[in-house]
């Protein structure tokens, strides 16, 4: 059929099954014995028939429902166990569907948001339950009273919820959605305006109270940079249509990168070519407080050569800047904007894309990078003192912790993210030099000593028999590790013939193999080697609750392995550890692992050093994860 599209995984199957079977279903049962399908031993659907046919209204109003029920209602959903299936988000006929991203809800569930060249839908979202189901039959419009057509950017909010912006093609300006952590939208069926001024160039952070800080720079030929913020509620905070400006310079000013300072501000970095002009731009930054005022030089502070692939995170309260190259570079910056270090071969991307390196926050107070260096794929962990932790000899062409090391290793994508204790990567691999080697994309899973422990290739999420020379190479390749060890992984990929793109998924488990979620903790032998404790079996508690100062945290372990614990106050900032021996601060300030053996534990939170206020306590143990409200009140 002219425009269709390959359907592969369960729902583009069971989707067509069930919607034939209700079909026949209805002209069977509405032909009054005029067709009489051979259906052998079904017997009991030949009993709903006649019921159906004899006229009695209860009979035939139940079977209706049913019916309606079943048309209504998804099928039971189940992830792809082979490498050729997978689970379709969005894959419809001759409409591109692609910038894809993916977080983590409430409920092991995953929000992917994308972007379609459907007029009638433009930015939708799509939610994945633990199980592969799909919320909705088709994605839906983040904004459904005012369809926008453009390409979305997404973030998390800081309070388990994410936060979407995108230029519209149709309408002047800048909008944006925020979602809650059980896939609501929060800021109405139209979303909120954000700037009043069209351009390509935008990035934004959760400010960690829900809100958004969203920068973006003019078009030429001034290309001034701005900065505007919105509260939890979607209201713009700073005044004029696009905020305020970054830097006093006039203009050549582009590709900003924000990143929340933890404490309610910003730090923003920019691709700087301000008067007398560099061959290679300047990478700029500056450190806007929560009220819009900055901290640093009026035009910002110079912290490297630009590249098209820098990253900004923030850690500790300090900037965190990446700067991928031959090699690449990270720079760790102070809120007051003295440079602590740079730390060189961090990574290592020698292709010149602008997404063959990428950093993550691992545990607290290191870094990972994972990067591609036109043959293979590698990480880099780094430590808080700017050391570079895994072995990195560039004469012999290793330059960090191999993920995937055959050289088959292509494209120009790759993905990351960290979930205690794992770092995961995402990638694509094809061997260019014969092209017998099928497309592929893969994923690993190292621990922090760099060990690789899903094969020396990673363990393969699906594969494609794109004819050369039209191999089409993924994109967008997103992950969403869960509490059992696996990872769900979500990515676009481009049609050779027609040229429209797909918005696929897959989950891994922990042990390195295709489907859903396994429900025996024992049989999650792979993750036992890291002190894993089952997340349905930790409890916390915390009595007296409200507290003066000091109150008592329990936690019960049925078997022994390492636990954190934290507190936070409501803008997620971490206020320090619990039950630790103490090294700085009111709970020992840097944070720590701690082995507990297996039975009921008691710790104490004093919060002599904190004002009252609300503060939520995080237990970790393993790839578990329970939280507890705390109100001290003085």
């Amino acid at each position: 059929m002219p425009g269709a599209k390959n359907c592969t995984g369960f729902w583009g199957g069971n989707v067509v099954y069930y919607g034939c079977w209700l079909l026949a279903a209805g002209c069977w049962l509405l032909a009054d014995g005029c067709w009489l399908p051979a259906v052998g031993s079904h017997s009991s659907f030949l009993d709903l028939r006649s019921s159906f046919l004899s006229g009695d209204p209860m009979h035939r109003l139940t079977l209706l429902t049913i019916c309606a029920l079943l048309w209504a209602a998804p099928a039971q959903g189940q992830w792809p166990t082979t490498v050729r299936d997978n689970l379709v988000i969005a894959n419809q006929p001759d409409v591109t569907e692609e910038y894809s991203s993916a977080f983590p809800l409430a409920a092991g569930r995953v929000l992917v948001i994308l972007g379609k060249s459907d007029l009638d839908t433009g930015v939708c979202y799509q939610i994945i339950d633990p199980e592969g189901t799909l919320q909705f039959s088709l994605p839906t419009p983040v904004c459904p009273a005012r369809p926008i057509l453009g390409a979305p950017k997404a973030v998390p909010d800081g309070l388990g919820g994410v936060l979407v912006a995108f230029e519209s093609y149709a309408q002047i300006g800048h909008w944006a959605q925020r979602f809650d952590s059980l896939g609501n939208l929060l800021w109405g069926d139209s979303g909120v305006v954000v700037t009043e001024t069209n351009n390509g160039h935008f990035k934004m952070s959760g400010d960690g109270q829900g809100g958004m800080y969203f920068g973006f720079s003019t078009g030429s030929p001034l290309q001034r940079l701005y900065l505007q913020r919105l509260d939890a509620d979607g209201q713009r905070l700073w005044p004029g249509p696009n905020g305020i400006p970054v830097s006093t310079t006039a203009g050549h000013q582009t590709s900003p990168l924000v990143t929340s300072d933890g404490q309610g501000g910003c730090y923003i970095a920019w691709q700087d070519n301000t008067p007398p002009w560099s061959p290679n731009y300047d990478l700029r930054c500056q450190h806007f407080t929560s009220q819009g005022q900055p901290l640093w030089d009026p035009q910002g502070v110079y912290v490297a050569g630009y590249s098209l692939s820098a990253e900004v995170l923030t850690e500790g309260g300090d900037l965190i800047v990446h700067n991928p190259g031959t090699p690449g570079y990270a720079y760790r910056l102070s809120p007051q904007g003295q440079l602590r270090w740079a730390a060189p071969f961090v990574s290592y991307e020698t292709g010149g894309s602008t997404d063959e390196a990428t950093m993550v926050l691992g545990e607290p107070g290191y870094l990972y990078t994972v990067f591609y260096d036109s043959q293979n794929i590698y990480a880099q962990r780094i430590s808080p003192q700017g050391e570079v932790l895994y072995p990195h000899h560039y004469g012999s062409l290793r330059v960090g912790a191999p993920l995937e090391w055959t050289g088959l290793a292509g494209g120009t994508s790759v993905g990351a993210a960290y979930r205690y204790p794992y770092l995961f990567a995402f990638f694509y691999t094809q061997q260019h030099a014969t092209g017998t080697d099928p497309p592929r994309l893969a994923v690993q899973r190292i621990d922090s000593t760099g060990r690789a422990q899903w094969g020396p290739m990673g363990a393969i999420l699906t594969g494609w028999n794109d004819p050369p020379p039209s191999i089409q190479v993924p994109s967008n390749l997103k992950l969403v590790p869960d509490d059992q060890g696996g990872v769900t992984a979500v990515w676009s990929k481009r049609e050779p013939l027609s040229g429209s793109s797909d918005v696929l998924a897959k989950h891994m488990r922990a042990d390195g193999s295709l489907g859903g979620f396994i429900n025996d903790a024992s049989a999650s032998e792979p993750g036992a080697d890291a002190g894993f404790i089952a997340s349905q079996t930790v409890s916390l508690s915390v009595s007296p609750n409200p507290c003066n100062p000091s109150t008592t945290i329990r936690f019960d372990l049925p078997q022994a392995g390492y636990v954190r614990l934290e507190v936070f106050d409501t803008a997620g900032r971490r206020v320090g550890n619990v039950g630790f021996a103490a090294k700085s601060g009111p709970f020992g300030g840097e944070p720590d692992l701690q082995w507990y053996p297996a039975g009921s534990h008691a710790v104490t939170f004093d919060g002599a050093g904190l004002p009252s206020g609300v503060y939520l306590v995080r237990l970790e143990a393993g790839g578990a994860s329970q939280v507890q409200k705390v109100v001290l009140l003085k």
